[in-house]
This record gives structure tokens, sequence and C-alpha cells, in this order.
């Protein structure tokens, strides 16, 4: 290979010169465009999540003592401050398309006693568990009490979220049922109830 590389004329050596250096210039451009992205990576991730978002669990630096005891006692607030961004309600279109969903949920469970997720009643993303609690309450004769229903955004584009009490007119006994709604799949996730369900004797 030397011997031929010294026979060459010096044009000719300048040209296998040139034709290497490009060669290796394109294999490098390649490795680095074919190379991952970590920020396209993690777009792609939070776009996944559409439909699955849930609730927030709270820190363990939550709850101080210097809560009043009312706090407690009120459900609500306390099932707003475990969604994402509990400060950023949403009004209008957007909080009507929740609200619809959450009826159409509801009508749902009313209507299909298994406690597995229905994409027909339109609760598919929640869990076995959470669809028996929900099932347990309106058994209970629990009501979802559709105007003291709180909307929020989340952390993720056409996902909000809720918090709605559900009452029993009987007793007055209240809970309140937290969760998100899915734009896209037009799906209510119920993820959280805060409160206890009184079983009637």
């Amino acid at each position: 290979m030397i011997e031929y590389f010294k026979n060459l004329s010096n044009r000719a050596k300048i040209i296998w010169s040139l034709s290497v250096v490009g060669v290796f210039a394109i294999g490098v451009t390649t490795v680095i465009l074919l190379s991952p992205k970590p920020n396209a990576e993690a777009d792609f991730k939070l776009k996944e999540s559409t439909g699955v978002v849930t609730t927030t669990e709270p820190s363990s630096t939550t709850e101080s003592s210097e809560k009043p005891a009312s706090y407690y006692n009120d459900t609500h607030a306390r099932a707003v401050e475990k969604l994402e961004k509990p400060t950023e309600e949403i009004s209008g279109e957007e909080k009507a398309k929740v609200k619809a969903g959450i009826e159409r949920a509801i009508a749902g469970l009313k209507k299909n006693p298994e406690n597995v997720g229905s994409v027909q009643g339109g609760y598919s993303p929640t869990t076995n568990d959470m669809v028996q609690v929900m099932h347990q309450a309106l058994e209970a004769e629990y009501e979802v009490k559709i105007d003291t229903l709180t909307t929020t955004k989340s952390n993720y584009e056409n996902i909000y979220q809720f918090a709605v009490d559900m009452v029993r007119k009987k007793d007055n006994n209240s809970v309140t049922v937290a969760g998100s709604y899915s734009e896209e799949l037009n799906q209510i996730q119920f993820s959280i109830l805060v409160g206890d369900i009184q079983i009637q004797n």
C-alpha cells in the first residue's frame, strides 16, 4: 500500500488524500446525526403520558400542625391540594368538557357493575380498585354535586384535573373525588377519594 502511494503522481496523491478526508468527514457527520438527543426523548415521554396522568401524592412535609382543625374536615380543599397545579384553575369550554366527562363516567359506573375500567362508560383509565371505591360510594347513595366542581391545569397538554364532591342527601355526608380528564381520549380517570364513605345499615 505504501509503495503504491509512493508511485502515484502528485495530483493523484492529492485526490486520494481528499477522498480519505471526505469519507472520514461523512462518517463523523453520520455518527453525530444518528446520536440520540436527550431533549427530544424527554419531549416524547411527556406526550406519551396523554390520558394516564394521576393526581400527585402529598409530600412528606405537608399537613403541618399549623393548619386549622377545619382543614381536616374540608375534603374538597384537601383533594384540590393533591392536584398537580391546584392554583391554576380553568373555566369556560375546558371546564364544560370536564363536567360532561364526569357526568358520562358516573352514568357509565351506574350501568356497569363490574369493577374494571370501561371505554364505553368513559372511565377506562381508572384503576380497578378505584372503580370499586366509586361503586361503593354510589351504592351508599352518594351522588356527584357538580356545582362543587373545581378544574385545574395539569403538567400535561390536553389533560385537566378536577375535584368534585359526592354528597348523600339523607344526612348531607360528603366525600370528594379527584382525578383527571383526557381531552384527546374523552375519558375520566378517577384517582383518589378523600373522606370516609359511611355505609348505611
